[in-house]
């Protein structure tokens, strides 16, 4: 999944293309279809600590393949409980000012934010490796609004 190899031709477009449309076109090549459909509330919520967490979104970012998140730059990644009587429930949400919408942008910005809410992806998660899947999709999603991408096209990509 993450050693997708690129000829000369497509190595030669990939350099020209615009960041947006090179991160959609990764998004489609390590897309994990999401199944939204048939999602049940997980009344036994998979249990990590805060640490193990912050450490599994770190892993997933990590592994994540560089060309994908080569081009996001000042933007923290930061982990909370969404409070419960907040609406909607979210995995995820970016502030910021996506790459298509930006000016000038740099000295003295403060960081665009990625946060990760830990208690909703945790309680709709069966297992461990149910939760390494949320958090991957919802860093992917998160980051696609980075670089200018709305909820439709996430969907139609299989990250949202």
């Amino acid at each position: 999944m993450d050693d997708v190899e690129l000829d000369g031709v497509a190595d030669w477009v990939r350099a020209r293309m615009h960041p947006l449309a090179w991160f959609a076109r990764q998004a489609e090549l390590v897309a994990v279809p999401s199944n939204t459909s048939d999602e049940r509330h997980n009344w036994d919520m998979v249990e990590i600590s805060d640490d193990d967490f912050e450490r599994m979104v770190s892993e997933v970012f990590d592994a994540l393949p560089d060309e994908m998140v080569r081009g996001v730059e000042n933007v923290a990644i930061v982990v909370e409980n969404q409070p419960l009587g907040e609406r909607p429930r979210l995995f995820g949400l970016y502030r910021g000012h996506p790459l298509t919408t930006r000016g000038v942008y740099g000295f003295g910005e403060l960081p665009d934010r990625i946060t990760l809410y830990k208690n909703n992806p945790q309680e709709y998660s069966v297992d461990l490796e149910a939760l390494r899947s949320r958090v991957r999709i919802t860093l992917v999603h998160e980051i696609g609004h980075y670089f200018g991408l709305d909820d439709a096209r996430l969907r139609e990509l299989g990250w949202a």
